[in-house]
């Protein structure tokens, strides 16, 4: 049967058998309960497009493959089903094969399988063979059979969504990917069946690693060599006992992981995995949906690296023990008994990630990730109550920190690095909420995790604590003026290093300066970068100076390169001298910014500012920042 380019075909509750190979030019429609079979294959060029209430190719007498070809949708809907035996194929110009609420069967080998669409109704089932989802970033369906030799292959970066799974596979039904461009995930609310799950995660960098199970009844050989089965007396694998507050060493691969522990996992050297990286870890066991995750508080730890003793209470190993992120903002952290912020050491760079209510990172752990969190208090043993369901996201796949790109508050972002090398870097937080104190505040906080290798340290200090973030009571409102003491520590002396204002997490106009008790030097931190000589016999050299005073209504009258002026019939014009990168913002007298653009001018551009917004008559000041130089302009605007 051959349709061409001009033909159609239309039949209503009559089979229609099909006993070679067959091409189709144009478009079938089939309506009732009309079914279709296949001896050999189907190859379509248009659209086949069902309709509720019937099958296509019969699971009984279905012999064939499935080739879906160039700018060609087949559409699967409600209520029917299609059974593929044979290979299923799908264009990869444009081609796709959609399952809006049917079931779908695969029994062959699926290629092009970014083109396979399963909307949120529909069904998949695989029998006895292996296929690879690829190209299905937050992919949501209904429901997943997989029988005893069936494996479903979510590649490196992709992520699903199923209601309910039915794994029979004991062997790993799913296999979840991970490589350099990231990690795959899959969420579940419903998990059925015998079958396992195996996850893989990608390192790099030689070192110490906090990696954790997202199954139950794996090993620590999962890891890789562990221990003595590497040889007599090695150490590479360690978990953290809250109650001594110590390390303690895991002997061999024959030691049952425990869900919802951490573990620090040496990779390189003598590590669970040699050579120089990077590597790929996977763990082999059944789904986790559910965790109770026990911690515990030790006043005196015996093992702390603390700079202040009075921060080296209370802290655990946990790990997040599911096949997706989850998410730390969901837990009630005060209520439980831990303070709302946690921690992360990264051997690729040989700093700390971390997160807090006020920093600048999102909330989301990685799958097999482990993280340090505190408890708070001696006399309650918090159990954080996790289920897949409540604590546990689908986000797009990479590093464990995600950076915030606005909030109800300011927060003042200093960052520094080496003059000659920008990768050794470090920054700090201070936001601005109203109620907190200058000391460290649970439910906005973060400590400071000491960096190593070339990395610098910035941190503020309160007493004997130091502070990665440290939330202050202050705000668009304030009119007073505010110190917060800064740190600074390098590993090397005589260095030389920068540190600047990051406003991009500012909503308000602030006077920021930065003071240098040592060259006794005050500096406008909207004047852009300080450059300085890392003194290691001075590391509390830095005091931070803010205050909210209404925007000056005195114009600069500095040389900055470029220049902003009002003419008479209230144009605002331009003229850039030098090209580069320009930031424009208007802003209230009392601060409140009101309207932003950026842009990339090249030397010597003259031309008109366009102000799309509507603004009541009144004095403004627009502020024009160049992030080649760091100058800063402000000049006043008249709305009449």
């Amino acid at each position: 049967m051959k349709l061409s380019s001009s033909s159609s075909a239309k039949y209503n509750d009559e089979a229609l058998r099909w006993f070679k190979d067959i091409k189709l030019n144009k478009k079938i429609k089939k309506r009732g309960h009309a079914k279709a079979w296949l001896s050999n294959s189907i190859t379509m060029k248009n659209l086949i497009k069902t309709v509720l209430g019937f099958s296509i190719l019969s699971v009984s007498s279905m012999h064939g493959q499935l080739y879906v070809g160039d700018n060609t949708t087949m559409y699967l809907g409600a209520g029917s089903s299609l059974h593929i035996p044979g290979t299923t194929e799908i264009s990869s110009t444009n081609g796709l094969l959609q399952n809006a609420g049917g079931t779908l069967i695969l029994q062959g080998a699926l290629t092009g399988a970014s083109q396979l669409q399963l909307d949120a109704a529909a069904n998949l089932e695989i029998d006895n063979v292996s296929v690879t989802l690829a190209n299905q970033t937050n992919e949501e369906f209904n429901n997943l059979v997989l029988t005893n030799d069936a494996t479903l292959v979510v590649s490196a970066g992709n992520s699903l969504l199923v209601t309910q799974i039915n794994n029979a596979n004991t062997d790993a039904g799913v296999i979840l990917e991970a490589g350099a461009s990231g990690y795959s995930q899959l969420k579940v609310t419903s998990y059925l069946g015998s079958g396992l799950v195996r996850q893989q995660q990608y390192l790099s960098g030689e070192g110490w690693h906090q990696v954790s199970s997202a199954v139950s009844g794996n090993f620590a050989s999962d890891f890789g060599t562990v221990g003595t089965s590497l040889y007599p007396n090695a150490q590479n694998l360690f978990t953290w006992d809250p109650v001594t507050g110590n390390y303690v060493n895991v002997a061999d691969g024959t030691v049952s992981l425990q869900t919802g522990s951490g573990y620090y996992a040496y990779f390189g050297l003598n590590g669970v995995m040699s050579g120089a990286g990077p590597w790929n870890f996977d763990v082999n066991g059944s789904l986790i949906t559910s965790s109770a995750v026990a911690l515990d508080y030790v006043a005196t730890p015996l093992w702390s690296s603390f700079r202040d003793p009075a921060q080296a209470d209370g802290w655990n190993l946990i790990a997040n023990p599911f096949s997706c992120v989850m998410d730390y903002s969901t837990i009630d952290h005060l209520n439980i008994g831990i303070n709302n912020a946690f921690y992360i050491w990264d051997a690729s760079t040989n700093a700390y990630k971390f997160y807090s209510a006020g920093g600048i990172s999102n909330p989301y752990i990685a799958p097999l990730q482990s993280v340090w969190v505190q408890a708070t208090s001696s006399s309650v043993d918090p159990t954080l109550p996790l289920t897949m369901a409540g604590n546990a996201a689908i986000i797009t796949s990479g590093t464990p920190a995600y950076f915030k790109s606005n909030s109800t508050f300011d927060r003042v972002v200093l960052r520094s690095h080496l003059q000659s090398d920008s990768s050794s870097n470090d920054y700090t937080v201070v936001p601005f909420i109203n109620g907190t104190s200058n000391d460290y505040d649970a439910e906005w906080d973060a400590h400071k995790f000491m960096n190593a290798g070339s990395n610098p340290n910035i941190y503020s200090t309160s007493g004997t604590q130091v502070l990665a973030v440290n939330a202050i009571d202050y705000g668009p409102l304030d009119g007073s003026h505010k110190t917060l003491d800064l740190s600074f520590s390098a590993p090397s002396h005589g260095a030389n290093y920068t540190i600047y204002l990051d406003n991009s997490f500012l909503n308000n106009y602030y006077t920021l300066e930065l003071e240098d008790s040592k060259m006794g030097i005050f500096h406008d931190l909207s004047n852009g970068t300080y450059d300085f000589v890392f003194d290691s016999l001075m590391l509390n050299r830095f005091t931070l100076h803010i205050n909210r005073s209404s925007v000056g209504q005195e114009e600069d009258l500095v040389n900055a390169g470029f220049d902003v002026w009002q003419n008479e019939n209230g144009q605002i014009n331009y003229n850039i001298l030098s090209a580069g990168n320009y930031n424009f913002s208007l802003m209230s007298l009392n601060g409140a910014k009101l309207w932003e653009t950026s842009g990339i001018y090249s030397s010597a551009e003259s031309g008109v500012l366009t102000i799309d917004k509507n603004l009541p008559p009144c004095v403004y000041i627009l502020r024009i920042h160049s992030s080649e130089n760091g100058m800063v302009l402000n000049r006043k605007i008249v709305v009449k």
